[in-house]
């Protein structure tokens, strides 16, 4: 019974990290949809910045629900997802 509550937990915890990166690529897609500026400090995101973002979160999102059933991705997927959360975190801060 632990082995099911275990693998289903893994199996949410995935969902939910890929969700986690959604509101980044929300940020960059609506900022080249509606051509508005993005500045964080004091680098001003160009749309090229902005769709190679959109290329990397989809990468990142892509990882995690594949984790939700590939065990073998499961371990870079949380690496990544957690050093690029704390990377993102330390910037805001």
């Amino acid at each position: 019974m632990s082995l099911f509550l275990n693998k289903k937990f893994l199996g949410i915890f995935y969902g939910v990290a890929a969700c986690s990166w959604m509101p980044h690529w929300a940020c960059h897609y609506y900022r080249i949809e509606t051509h508005s500026t993005f500045v964080v400090g004091s680098w001003a995101f160009s749309v090229v910045d902005s769709t190679i973002s959109l290329l990397i979160y989809s990468v990142l999102i892509g990882i995690n629900l594949m984790s939700i059933s590939v065990e073998k991705y499961r371990t870079i997927a949380a690496t990544i997802t957690g050093i690029g959360h704390l990377g993102i975190g330390l910037l805001h801060a």
